[in-house]
């Protein structure tokens, strides 16, 4: 005689067992706890089949899969049986710059986004090499005033307005190079 075992606490289907005639007792079978002799339903990927008020019953499972928050793509890694949680997908985003579209239920990328962050990655960049050059323009730093302009115009570059508003910038073709006449000096 075959029973069907499930889990005392959630019910989840755990296998089958041959069960044993009793030893003392002919036509008396030993039947392990937490178990049924009617047969779970059929599952498939993604599901789970569940015994609850003494019947089967298949329920969603995604446990040890991760998906992805529609709002701010934060990872999340399932460990209980159930549905997906309500504004989570499956889709992993290509990268931090895509935005969930439900219509379509496929990330979409964000083109201002990773502008913007762009931007930013290249005003600490700037921000960076001007802190990097302060010490060229204290008066007694030992650079002669020739060097000093150099840096001066260096540092002018680096503060142009007009960077952010062309097409293509943040492109590190927009970088200002160190001058190649102050290879010399540490930077």
């Amino acid at each position: 005689m075959i029973h069907y075992l499930f889990d005392a606490n959630s019910g989840e289907y755990s296998g089958e067992v041959n069960c044993q005639e009793h030893p003392l007792y002919k036509g008396e079978w030993l039947v392990p706890d937490n178990s049924t002799e009617l047969a779970p339903p059929h599952t498939t990927a993604n599901q789970v089949a569940m015994f609850k008020d003494g019947q089967w019953c298949i329920e969603a499972d995604y446990r040890e899969q991760t998906v992805y928050a529609k709002a701010d793509q934060t990872e999340l890694k399932i460990d209980t049986i159930g549905p997906l949680p309500q504004g989570y997908t499956k889709k992993k985003p290509p990268t931090k710059y895509y935005r969930f579209d439900e219509q379509s239920q496929t990330w979409q990328h964000d083109a201002e986004a990773e502008h913007q962050a762009q931007c930013a990655t290249e005003r600490l960049w700037a921000q960076q090499q001007l802190s990097l050059t302060d010490k060229y323009m204290m008066p007694d730093y030992p650079i002669s005033a020739e060097q000093r302009q150099l840096v001066l115009e260096y540092r002018n570059q680096l503060r142009n307005p007009l960077r952010e508003t062309s097409k293509d910038y943040p492109t590190q073709t927009w970088r200002p190079r160190w001058p190649s006449q102050l290879k010399a000096l540490e930077h």
